[in-house]
């Protein structure tokens, strides 16, 4: 797992999203595809994003199949949000949907 750059903040993560990293990066290993997290507590979003209270990540989306975003949804279950975007997959814990 890597991050895009230095202004990528996984760190301040909530402890709900953070601890579903390695489950993210072991389904990105499983088809043979590095995870690179763009964005995590930092950047620029929507003004409700869940981003702010560090509960979302955004993940290249170079190489992914729709084999990889299903994958994300059923290991990460019904409480996290799983949307692919125009050039990145947003993954968010929102357990009151």
């Amino acid at each position: 797992m890597k991050v895009k750059d230095s202004t990528v903040n996984i760190e301040a993560l909530h402890p709900k999203m953070k601890d579903r990293l390695t489950d993210i990066e072991t389904i990105y290993t499983s088809f043979h595809t590095e995870l690179v997290i763009t964005s995590g507590k930092d950047g620029v979003h929507s003004q409700h994003s869940l981003h702010y209270e560090g509960k979302a990540v955004d993940l290249r989306t170079w190489n992914i199949l729709d084999s990889v975003i299903q994958a994300l949804k059923t290991k990460l279950g019904p409480e996290y949000d799983v949307i692919l975007e125009k050039d990145h997959i947003h993954v968010e814990w929102d357990p009151e949907g």
